[in-house]
């Protein structure tokens, strides 16, 4: 993360892996928070994106 550039769009391709909580589980969460599975995102790819640099409009140029 220290890598990447404020304010800037970035383009990510993630995985998401889901394992459902027993409900013996869920039934102790749901003393205090609501939750039936765990979730994990590994990250595949990231790009910097050139969003807006080489656009120009018409009223830009015709003057």
């Amino acid at each position: 993360m220290d890598g990447l550039l404020k304010g800037e769009v970035y383009e990510f391709i993630f995985d998401q892996h889901k394992a459902p909580l027993s409900k013996k589980v869920t039934e102790f969460l749901d003393k205090e928070i609501e939750m039936k599975a765990i979730y994990q995102f590994d990250l595949k790819s990231l790009e910097l994106t050139e969003v807006g640099s080489s656009e120009t409009t018409d009223s830009d140029t015709e003057e």
